[in-house]
């Protein structure tokens, strides 16, 4: 069970833990959608269905980055084109 602490971003005061992709506030109740003002004014939003997103947006950029430093691993490994060849003189042959 992967935990995390929920911080006020004003003051930092501990507003809950998340546990499987649920808040569990400090008696107990677990929530799936929370709005609320903190006791030092700021505004706090949390939203299981927003978390679940959010955890997968950071897994595609993380299977992306993958892919890509895979990709990049070949790239150096791979000889140059040659992309500027010398022109031979043109020989006529006819008689």
């Amino acid at each position: 069970m992967c935990k995390s602490i929920i911080r006020c971003k004003g003051c930092g005061k501990v507003i809950g833990e998340v546990m499987d992709e649920h808040l569990l506030i400090q008696n107990g109740m677990v929530i799936s959608n929370l709005h609320g003002i903190c006791e030092c004014g700021a505004g706090f939003h949390f939203s299981v269905s927003e978390r679940i997103l959010e955890k997968l947006l950071e897994d595609a950029i993380e299977r992306k980055k993958t892919i890509n430093e895979f990709n990049n691993s070949f790239s150096h490994e791979r000889p140059e084109p040659e992309t500027s060849r010398p022109k031979l003189p043109h020989i006529d042959y006819r008689p």
